[in-house]
């Protein structure tokens, strides 16, 4: 059984009777199995083998896009078989990660888009403007510190880097000799960077919504790929 299989078969779904058709629009159909695609609530995402086992369980409630290779929210939104879908149902749209030009695709449609603003999105994720958005709080963080490249020293301890902007692992690195560090300073010795202790183990991300009542959706396992280095 795949991580995928065995995270949603052993994690309790949240079900709410939606009073309005809301749209999920995902590249990644995992992304939105958090409540079960029934009554209100439909999904929109790639054609995969796991996508179809989901749409073969509720067949009017997920839409597959069948294209070469799979495609962004943002392109997902542009295919007009989904703007029909979203017009038809006089449907809300949330997408897993919002973004200014999801924003102006949603403006300029008539949409109403849920997700939190993208730039309010921008500054809790990314990995330096969070700590300054969280004052107090950033110590519930990993043990980490905020300075600039060339400052850097590897002390012969395996350390994580990370540059603002990291999402799905862009702009993180594991150093763990001082070759690497070395190369990266070279690059870009003025760029700020956040330094993390490293934590051995598997990586779990949880979204939850906190309103009056709190709402956890699926656990997904984190996948970091590291870029190439030349």
């Amino acid at each position: 059984m795949s991580i995928i299989d065995c995270i949603l078969k052993y994690t309790n779904r949240v079900n709410i009777d939606l009073k309005k058709p809301l749209v999920y629009v995902t590249r990644d159909i995992e992304r939105a199995l958090g409540m079960e695609p029934v009554g209100n609530y439909f999904i929109v995402s790639n054609k995969t083998p796991f996508g179809e086992s989901v749409q073969k369980k509720h067949p009017d409630n997920v839409w597959l896009i069948d294209t070469t290779i799979a495609i962004d929210t943002y392109d997902l939104l542009l295919v007009p078989e989904v703007q029909d879908m979203i017009t038809k149902y006089s449907a809300d749209i949330v997408v897993f990660q919002n973004t200014p030009r999801i924003e102006r695709l949603a403006l300029e449609k008539g949409w109403n888009l849920i997700n939190p603003k993208a730039e309010l999105a921008k500054q809790v994720e990314e990995k330096i403007s969070q700590v300054q958005w969280l004052q107090d709080d950033a110590n519930l963080l990993p043990p980490h510190k905020i300075t600039v490249l060339k400052d850097v020293q590897f002390e012969g301890k395996k350390f994580v880097l990370q540059f603002n902007h990291s999402h799905t692992g862009e702009g993180t690195y594991i150093i763990d000799d001082a070759k690497k560090l070395a190369e990266l300073q070279t690059q870009f010795p003025d760029r700020e960077c956040r330094v993390v202790d490293f934590i051995s183990g598997p990586v779990f991300t949880v979204n939850a919504i906190v309103g009056d009542e709190i709402f956890v959706g699926n656990p997904s396992y984190q996948i970091t790929w590291q870029p190439a280095q030349s």
